[in-house]
Formats: C-alpha cells, structure tokens, sequence
C-alpha cells in the first residue's frame, strides 16, 4: 500500500515526506524491510531503530549490541550511514535520522 500511495504522489507531482514510527522487520507489515516500499519517499525521517527496521537489520543491530532498543546510543557512524545509504538506494530522496542527545543525520 505504500508503495503504491507514494507513486500517487510522484504521478501527482508531490512529495511525500515519511515519519517513520514503530516499524517492524517484517516486509510483510505495513512499514517493514519491502524492497520497494520506500521508492517514491521525498524525505524519510525516523529515530535508527525504526530507520534499521525498514532495511531489515533492527533486529541485527539489537542482537549484536544485546540492547532492546535506543540504536543511537551504539551505532558507529558507519553502520548509520549504511542505513541511510540502504534507503537511498531503495529510492528514497532524502533521509534524516534523529539521534536523540547526539543530534541528527541527513
């Protein structure tokens, strides 16, 4: 259903700005690791733990840190930039993250 709304908007000539809150690992939920479903967002913002799950890899981060949430406290900045750079590539315009105390990542 995302997917299809956000290609709406383009054919409509707008811009969809995505907060992403609350996603999961799971492509098959409404925000989830769906290859396509991030094609046409304009501007994507979400804290990492979300950011991580629309990629697929909350779940791997959470295991690897032994944390159950709060992936702004413990991600290098490279591992952030590999989440970005995984949105991008999945068609996303921009993408900015919320880093708590630490600030922000565009």
């Amino acid at each position: 259903p995302l997917a299809q709304f956000a290609s709406r908007c383009v054919e409509a000539g707008t811009c969809l700005c995505l907060d992403v809150n609350e996603a999961s690992d799971d492509y098959e939920m409404p925000l989830g690791d769906a290859s396509d479903a991030y094609e046409n967002i304009g501007v994507l913002h979400g804290n990492l733990d979300e950011a991580a799950a629309c990629v697929g890899r909350k779940k791997e981060f959470l295991e690897r840190y032994n944390i159950k949430d709060g992936l702004e406290n413990v991600l290098s900045n490279a591992e952030i930039e590999s989440i970005a750079r995984a949105l991008l590539r999945r068609g996303c315009g921009v993408v900015l993250f919320t880093l708590g105390p630490l600030g922000a990542f565009a």
